[in-house]
């Protein structure tokens, strides 16, 4: 006879859902399922620069994750009514410089991938599980600000001889006062 389908609740949501089919003439269909299944999501290909202060390492996840968070990386194809309850983590994502030194237009490699948190994340799926194969990382490096300290004035003073020489010991250190240390372990850094 004539009548109307009807889905249980919740179909919005990816997943094997109920099927009930109601309200016709005569009898109630129970029993079969339909599948939703999740939404792929892409994120967007192009190149981005990613910048830190020299530390003597190359990890520059800590970098990637800020222009990550910047919106230097962005995915697409969540519907708008789901957009406060998608999320994009990175927690598993590394980045590194081709190496340590101070410079630009470095390479940076990827590795690990992005997942997806939040009440509606398993309604979308990540093409290439979550990697980022088509975003191109160039990074920065740059110099580490340290800071000259005056230890100590005494011996400083002296009497004229003609010379700019002023001949004190132990009265200087470099510190970087922002991270709270000295100089990196490994690093070579003299006063001239």
């Amino acid at each position: 006879g004539n009548g109307s389908g009807s889905i249980a609740d919740n179909v919005r949501d990816a997943g094997k859902k109920a099927l009930i089919y109601a309200d016709q003439s005569g009898y109630d269909i129970v029993g079969g399922t339909v599948t939703i299944d999740p939404k792929t999501i892409l994120f967007s290909d192009g190149s981005f620069t990613i910048s830190k202060e020299y530390d003597r390492t190359t990890d520059g996840t800590a970098a990637f994750k800020k222009a990550f968070e910047g919106g230097s990386v962005s995915a697409s194809g969540i519907y708008s009514a789901d957009l406060g309850n998608v999320s994009v983590s990175y927690a598993n994502l590394t980045a590194e410089y081709d190496s340590y030194n101070v410079g630009t237009n470095k390479n940076v490699s990827l590795g690990g991938t992005v997942s997806l948190t939040g009440t509606a994340a398993s309604n979308y799926a990540l093409a290439n599980s979550g990697s980022l194969t088509g975003v191109t990382i160039k990074g920065t490096i740059t110099p580490r600000t340290l800071y000259l300290n005056v230890g100590s004035t005494s011996g400083l003073d002296k009497t004229y001889d003609g010379t700019s020489t002023v001949n004190a010991t132990n009265t200087f250190s470099l510190d970087n006062k922002t991270e709270g240390h000295t100089v990196i372990s490994g690093d070579t850094v003299s006063l001239a």
